[in-house]
């Protein structure tokens, strides 16, 4: 037998409106009823896969360890894109592959292998079109907590898909990165990582838009831009009691300049 738990983490672009969450909680309670679950997101962008990936990147660390994590951004659901099982020294991933679990599987230093879900024996009885969540990846997620072997759900897969994810350019004289996330606060989460946060920064431009350096929310400046290290891991860009993201029309993709003193 595998390792089994008792914790489901689940992340997916279903929102709370239309009950698609209960359900699959429902199916897999069925199955394991001593199931707790970890809602990480229910937000994210409708099919924004890799609004989903950055979600899983940001919260594996802060999860227990063996968890079954529930990852379900489907835009193809239906279509020819596989189902999947990645495995990791962190825990099982369970989701579509489409490049929404790109940050498990390109850290090498927790990445195990994945695997293709064949094996019908772990399904609903009836699949629907639309439902994979419901009738292959929340019956899969639920059966791998009672601690059943990976082989036996299928093959591995050699090459699963991935994503693009975009690393700042780091250079002598500057630093360029972009906005990858926008949080519900219209806070804007950068990919430069915090450690890039020193006292050789000269200027921080999003945009146009001059950003000033601070240590807190509180430390903001009213109607100005201002920068920290973001509880993310990587600096975040804000207006302070106010949405940087609307007031400024900044969307995801916004260049970000560090310009850096002459060493």
């Amino acid at each position: 037998m595998g390792v089994s738990t008792k914790f489901v983490s689940l992340i997916t672009d279903f929102g709370n409106r239309d009950g698609f969450v209960g359900i699959m909680k429902g199916v897999m309670l069925k199955i394991n009823p001593n199931l707790q679950f970890i809602d990480i997101s229910h937000e994210v962008k409708s099919f924004d896969l890799f609004n989903g990936a950055f979600l899983v990147e940001r919260s594996l660390n802060y999860l227990p360890e063996n968890a079954i994590h529930l990852v379900i951004v489907d835009p193809g659901v239906g279509s020819s894109r596989l189902p999947i099982i990645v495995s990791t020294k962190l825990g099982i991933f369970v989701g579509p592959d489409n490049g929404v679990l790109t940050p498990i599987i390109e850290n090498r230093d927790i990445f195990i292998e994945a695997r293709e879900i064949k094996n019908k024996k772990y399904f609903l009885e009836n699949i629907s079109c639309n439902f994979h969540g419901r009738d292959i990846f929340a019956p899969v997620a639920a059966h791998l907590s009672l601690g059943e072997e990976l082989k036996d759900f299928g093959s591995v897969l050699k090459q699963p898909i991935t994503l693009h994810l975009t690393k700042p350019k780091v250079r002598t004289s500057e630093i360029k990165g972009e906005v990858v996330y926008i949080d519900t606060f219209g806070n804007l989460i950068t990919n430069i990582p915090n450690n890039h946060f020193s006292d050789l920064i000269s200027e921080i431009r999003c945009g146009i838009n001059i950003c000033n350096k601070v240590e807190n929310y509180g430390g903001g400046f009213f109607r100005k831009l201002s920068i920290l290290e973001g509880s993310h891991g990587y600096l975040e860009i804000f207006l302070k009691e106010f949405s940087a993201s609307q007031e400024f029309g900044i969307k995801k993709g916004q260049e970000v300049t560090i310009k850096l003193k002459d060493s």
